[in-house]
């Protein structure tokens, strides 16, 4: 985490094994693999001028050579934004 006057970076890695099943919606045995995998979030808020919040997660499976199972395609990402709202100025919007 990093923190300033202007707002908050916060980033978090991650690694881990699993065990994983697909089923491809033809009656078929689930198809199994399993692997290291990793993930990446990160995300931005800015305090002062407008509150916006910015993101991002990446997750991946590592891959091996020998492997061609479609858990292995290229990573999977979202990049997300919102907005921060207090709530006494929430509440002031229902006032008469």
């Amino acid at each position: 985490m990093y923190r300033d006057d202007f707002g908050t970076l916060n980033l978090r890695m991650f690694a881990g094994y699993a065990y994983t099943m697909v089923v491809d919606g033809t009656g078929a045995l689930p198809a199994t693999a399993e692997g290291a995998y990793y993930a990446l979030q990160a995300d931005f808020i800015e305090y002062k001028i407008s509150g916006v919040k910015l993101g991002t997660e990446i997750r991946g499976f590592f891959k091996r050579d020998d492997d061609v199972s479609p858990l292995r395609a290229p990573p999977r990402f979202s990049l997300y934004i919102a907005k921060e709202f207090k709530l006494e100025k929430v509440g002031e919007l229902f006032k008469p």
